[in-house]
């Protein structure tokens, strides 16, 4: 009897080896096919990854093509300020702030005196020069929130937010005196540049169009008034 216990225990013994051979093997083999599986999930997932990385930088690159071309678009080559696209956008803004909120909204139209005469004199050449100039000496009064842009030829454009006729006029006057007293030269020959400039602003039952004809009937005052001055309108 006691042979035949130990017979069967040692079968017994082997038997349990055997299961538990094939069940460790089994368990190696599903966490080896986990852990590729894994692997290949990992894989796929940093593919994503790589791929989302490529269509953000894509969009970062378009996005900044986009803004690229739409400044081209807005910009005055020759000065690098904002032309009439721009400063027509910028007038119906404001027009609308006027409109809803009452922010009030102060335009100056300057125009380079005798302008014609530095380019038949001088060449072109000076008065892009000239034009460069006089749009840095403009820039001393623009804030954040104000537009200035070249309207055309030597005729400039300043939208001041928030500021009030008398203060529009103040700003005009410091700025005619600076470009006034500036030395301005090309290829060694002095010029003397003046400016002159028409203000307006906002008025009841204005719109973008009228406060632009007022600013501009006020420069040709100052215009046929001796040049080199501001004049201002109240009302048309």
């Amino acid at each position: 009897d006691n042979l035949k216990n130990n017979v069967d225990l040692e079968l017994l013994k082997k038997n349990l080896n055997k299961i538990l051979y094939v069940i460790q093997t089994k368990v190696i083999e599903e966490v080896e096919a986990e852990e590729s599986e894994t692997q290949i999930l990992e894989n796929k997932i940093a593919g994503m990854s790589n791929k989302i990385k490529l269509l953000e930088d894509h969009a970062k690159d378009l996005e900044k093509t986009i803004h690229k071309k739409h400044m081209e678009a807005i910009t005055d080559t020759l000065t690098g300020l904002y032309n009439r696209a721009a400063y027509v956008q910028a007038l119906e803004k404001a027009w609308m702030k006027w409109e809803q909120e009452k922010i009030p909204s102060t335009m100056l139209v300057w125009d380079i005196d005798h302008f014609k005469m530095i380019n038949d004199r001088h060449g072109h050449a000076a008065g892009d020069k000239v034009l460069q100039s006089v749009a840095r000496k403009l820039e001393t009064g623009v804030r954040k929130g104000d537009m200035l842009a070249r309207f055309g030829g030597e005729e400039f454009v300043m939208l001041l937010v928030d500021k009030s006729l008398e203060e529009g006029v103040q700003l005009a006057e410091r700025i005619r005196q600076l470009i006034s007293v500036t030395e301005f030269t090309y290829k060694k020959q002095e010029l003397h540049v003046t400016i002159s400039c028409g203000v307006a602003s906002f008025f009841e039952k204005d719109t973008p169009t009228s406060l632009f004809e007022r600013a501009d009937k006020a420069l040709y005052c100052a215009k046929h008034s001796g040049r080199d001055r501001v004049e201002s309108l109240k009302v048309a």
